[in-house]
């Protein structure tokens, strides 16, 4: 029978459940764990060996990741956009490694569907959980109209905030690649408002720290 890339894709992925990796790293700032390479990397290898598959990164206006088959040569695609890094005391280089580093490691999740933890809700406080959770319950009751030119442009302003924000290192990638899928779907005055509300605790929390000096070492969430 020949070779299929999807079925030792799901293979690969069982595979990987089935050796129960820890996540060992810790964003003590936030209070989470977090997947990172070296988590990942020594059970793909041998994963892949048993299955007799490959797998590869490379990075140009995207970041990718692909899975191949060796037998057949199909190949699997996994893409993130790539992004930027501006972190303190290092140069363009040691930014440019800590961004592939970040994106290899959220492709290799993407490729074997490992989950973490909902970062943006861990990053609130629970008082500001309450009030946010309440914002969002008042725009449900509202029609499902199309948004305003003012609601747009106050969205928009958000998104390229939380952008500039990511960028300079202090929102991380993972808040930011959903904040973007998240922003591709709004479509009614609802989806805008309740992407207003969740967006703007993630940007105040940065500029809290972008105003305080940035993150410590510890705390930078690469």
């Amino acid at each position: 029978m020949a070779s299929n890339v999807y079925s030792k894709l799901n293979q690969a992925r069982i595979k990987m459940q089935e050796c129960g990796i820890k996540q060992n790293g810790c964003n003590d700032f936030a209070k989470y764990k977090y997947f990172e390479l070296f988590d990942i990397l020594p059970a793909s290898n041998k994963i892949c060996a048993e299955i007799n598959a490959t797998i590869y990164t490379q990075f140009d206006d995207k970041a990718h990741l692909f899975f191949v088959d060796n037998e057949s040569m199909e190949r699997i695609e996994f893409t993130l956009p790539m992004s930027t890094a501006n972190l303190k005391g290092c140069h363009e280089v040691q930014n440019l490694g800590a961004v592939q580093t970040y994106l290899k490691r959220y492709l290799y999740q993407n490729c074997y569907e490992l989950s973490e933890g909902d970062i943006l809700d861990k990053t609130m406080n629970p008082n500001e959980q309450k009030n946010n959770y309440a914002n969002v319950k008042m725009a449900t009751d509202l029609p499902k109209a199309e948004a305003s030119d003012k609601t747009k442009a106050e969205a928009e302003l958000i998104y390229k905030n939380f952008v500039g924000l990511a960028g300079e290192g202090f929102i991380n990638q993972l808040s930011l690649t959903r904040m973007q899928a998240s922003y591709e779907k709004l479509k009614t005055e609802q989806d805008f408002r309740q992407f207003i509300a969740n967006s703007k605790k993630n940007i105040q929390e940065a500029e809290k720290r972008k105003a305080e000096g940035g993150f410590k070492d510890e705390e930078i969430p690469f």
